[in-house]
């Protein structure tokens, strides 16, 4: 499951050192919290706000000040408090209104967040980083428009690298890959040590499934970071759709010493143990991906299909079961469900009908699930499975010959199955469980 990291301006402004009045407290916050001493500077802004000595311009800045430590702290609630107070002495501060905004973004308050944004910019309609940090909100959910024109207007304010970034980002979320990929290539022009243009565009390009160039980028990454676990787990993802099983291998591992609860990381390096012929192995990552995610329906899947290859219909089928469970319309898990009950002796027409409503049967892979109920013959399969796009071609014929080798099997025609499993596992792609089904199918009917 690859996962894109949007990068965002947040820089916390320091607000002006007041000036010389005899306020040396406020002087020493300014200057303690500039050597990085926050201790010191909470304890020199607070004596300051103490003391009858401030002015209220002063004031707003001592507030400001402190809450901008609170905030460096991870105290956003006590940030909050001091940055409402500078706004009640200043309402027109642009510092304030900004600031307050990064505390609720911290919060996980958006809507918050996002109004203190817009205030800021009425205020200062060529504040770069509200547009950034309100761009990267707007993204957030999902109001891509919104988010471009933010990012579009902070760079033409100030084109700079991380502007570039987040607007590739943006592109990418919208799955305009190409446009992502030039907003990256001039983020790296403007900086090349900017390790998130590295990854983002890795990403962009396995999106377009050019994996060779991904895994470039992937590597200049971890050049970079070779701490960045999401990179090894992406350029993981990449050499798995290579069919490079070994490096894929590699690349999870490494992932998984930086961050042994990544389920999603437990869960591909079980696929790729699968490809491998790993079964036990699989069945441990599996395992330790649940563990981590119990509702983790992916992992459900993957391990219910090593237990159908390995010959445990009725472990797959609880498995299968689960799955459906957590995700009622998963075609895939009604699909194997089926196919399980019927290879461990047990009728499930009623159940799979019922089960089968849930799926939209006129689009793929429902239409599978048609052909099962004897609703599209085989050729009309085959017909469904065609499409323009030779990869999305290549995936839905595989799926379509192996799941007719199935229904062959079940109709106790192995000789008419052969043919269709043995061309499943010539075109099924990289890490498609119906390659290993199909590998397994043809070494129990011994061809």
């Amino acid at each position: 499951m690859t996962r894109s990291i949007m990068a965002v301006v947040v820089v916390l402004m320091l607000a002006g050192m007041a000036q010389a009045n005899g306020l040396d407290d406020l002087n020493a916050g300014v200057a303690a919290e500039k050597r990085g001493d926050l201790d010191a500077a909470l304890g020199s802004y607070t004596r300051a706000l103490d003391s009858a000595e401030l002015t209220k311009e002063n004031q707003t800045i001592a507030y400001l000040n402190r809450g901008l430590v609170y905030g460096r702290r991870g105290d956003y609630d006590a940030a909050l408090r001091d940055f409402n107070a500078a706004l009640r002495l200043n309402p027109n501060s642009v510092l304030a209104y900004y600031n307050r905004g990064l505390a609720y973004g911290a919060k996980g308050d958006y809507d918050a967040a996002l109004r203190d944004f817009n205030a800021a910019l009425r205020l200062n309609p060529n504040d770069v980083d509200a547009y950034s940090n309100r761009g990267f909100l707007y993204g957030r959910s999902g109001d891509y428009e919104a988010a471009l024109r933010d990012f579009n207007a902070a760079l033409r304010l100030n084109p700079n690298a991380n502007a570039y970034l987040n607007r590739g980002a943006t592109y990418g979320a919208k799955g305009d890959y190409d446009a992502a990929i030039r907003d990256y290539t001039t983020a790296l022009h403007l900086n090349p040590n900017l390790v998130f243009a590295y990854y983002n565009r890795g990403i962009a390009y396995s999106s377009k499934r050019d994996y060779d160039a991904a895994i470039r980028d992937y590597n200049a990454a971890l050049r970079l970071n070779p701490n960045l676990t999401f990179a090894y787990y992406n350029r993981g993802l990449a050499y798995g759709a290579k069919g490079d099983y070994d490096a894929a291998l590699r690349d999870f591992n490494a992932a998984l010493r930086l961050n042994p609860n990544d389920a999603n990381a437990h869960n591909n390096r079980g696929i790729v143990y699968g490809e491998k012929g790993d079964y036990d192995a699989a069945l441990r990552d599996y395992n330790a991906a649940l563990r981590l995610n119990p509702n983790y329906a992916a992992a459900y899947i993957g391990r219910g299909v090593i237990h159908f290859v390995v010959g445990r219909f009725t472990d797959a089928a609880t498995d299968f079961a689960h799955g459906l469970r957590i995700d009622p319309k998963s075609a895939y898990d009604t699909l194997w469900l089926h196919l399980s009950r019927a290879r461990a002796g047990r009728a499930d027409t009623d159940e799979f009908v019922r089960n089968a409503a849930a799926v939209d049967r006129k689009v793929w892979p429902g239409l599978v699930i048609a052909f099962f109920l004897r609703q599209l013959s085989a050729d009309q399969l085959l017909m469904a499975a065609e499409s323009p796009d030779g990869q999305k071609r290549r995936g839905q014929r595989c799926q379509a010959v192996f799941y007719i080798g199935e229904q062959e099997i079940l109709d106790q025609k192995l000789e008419r199955a052969t043919p269709h499993l043995k061309e499943a596992l010539d075109v099924c792609p990289p890490g498609y469980y119906e390659h290993i089904g199909a590998k397994a199918e043809l070494s129990r009917v011994g061809k």
